[in-house]
């Protein structure tokens, strides 16, 4: 049967995302168009059954990126890919991909993507150019994100029995203390001021282009793709920490995480991760991913919580 490619419409590729067990927040056809000048839906088709989507991502200059605050912003197979007998999986799967390699590779002759942590199977991917030179063959990088599962069954008292203790005595002590307010609604100033306040914290730069996308992630929070939790200090009724969380198939997503340093020892991050995921329970999410945990210290932080590690790829080519 013919295996060829074609660029998918918006609508196309929506349709195609809606059968996808890769579906993700980040690579929702509208969504993913949001945070970048321009997006292809590469295609690759058996006859006329779609079995794999790309979403190719470009800046306003031309150049191919991945979306800013993206995660597993790469391929993904239909359901009827997936579904295929196992006899048959890896044969489809080499043809597939060769094919999309092709286009993908006349374009730019390289491209960088990360796999859905359900597309495990890499060797593809590895056997590309097999024995030959290093940076004639792709680079596969082990990544891990942090998650917890079976929200819908996780009452409040399981939630806070999967966390550390310490984290559960810091919101019992923020909880208790009655200086703090959670809020739905941070306005958009007040978020980037806290932002802008981690960042410096923790010595890092500000990235100007991942503050350019603010008022999108802002106008998805009014579409009611996404939601905000914040903690307001009763006292100066100032908000000294706020969650940002995007809603994906099934799953939320904890896109941003700003605290107050002043404020670390009252319990009100911890606090404001627990409404989080109380909150995401109430939207009727199942999995709520922490999106990265890929550092000594930020990891343990997302563990502490009772996430579980969670594995996926990080695909470059040349290597």
């Amino acid at each position: 049967m013919t295996i060829r490619c074609e660029e998918f419409s918006t609508e196309a590729a929506e349709a195609f995302w809606l059968s996808s067990p890769q579906a993700t927040a980040f690579n929702h056809p509208r969504l993913a168009s949001q945070f970048s000048a321009r997006v292809r839906w590469l295609s690759v088709l058996k006859g006329n059954t779609p079995f794999l989507l790309w979403p190719v991502a470009y800046s306003a200059t031309g150049e191919r990126v991945n979306p800013p605050w993206s995660y597993y912003f790469g391929p993904m197979w239909s359901r009827e890919a997936s579904e295929r007998s196992v006899s048959s999986q890896l044969s489809d799967s080499t043809t597939m991909l060769h094919s999309a390699f092709e286009v993908l590779f006349e374009e730019s002759g390289g491209f960088a993507c990360e796999l859905h942590p359900s597309f495990t199977d890499v060797r593809v991917f590895d056997w590309w150019n097999y024995g030959g030179e290093p940076d004639k063959r792709f680079r596969i990088t082990a990544r891990y994100s942090a998650q917890l599962r079976d929200l819908g069954s996780r009452s409040d008292d399981v939630l806070l029995s999967s966390m550390r203790e310490l984290r559960r005595r810091e919101i019992r002590k923020a909880e208790s203390s009655g200086t703090f307010t959670i809020v739905s609604d941070v306005p958009e100033d007040t978020f980037a001021t806290l932002r802008r306040h981690t960042i410096e914290s923790q010595g890092e730069l500000e990235d100007a282009s991942e503050s350019a996308t603010m008022p999108t992630l802002f106008s998805l929070v009014n579409s009611g793709d996404a939601y905000i939790t914040g903690v307001v200090d009763s006292n100066t009724g100032e908000c000294v920490a706020a969650n940002f969380v995007l809603d994906g198939a099934s799953t939320s997503n904890l896109v941003l995480n700003f605290l107050r340093s002043d404020y670390r020892n009252a319990g009100v991050g911890p606090l404001a991760v627990y409404t989080a995921l109380r909150r995401s329970r109430e939207r009727g999410n199942q999995t709520f991913d922490f999106n990265g945990a890929n550092s000594p210290r930020r990891g343990d932080d997302k563990h502490s919580y009772g996430a579980e590690p969670v594995l996926y790829f990080r695909i470059q080519y040349p290597g």
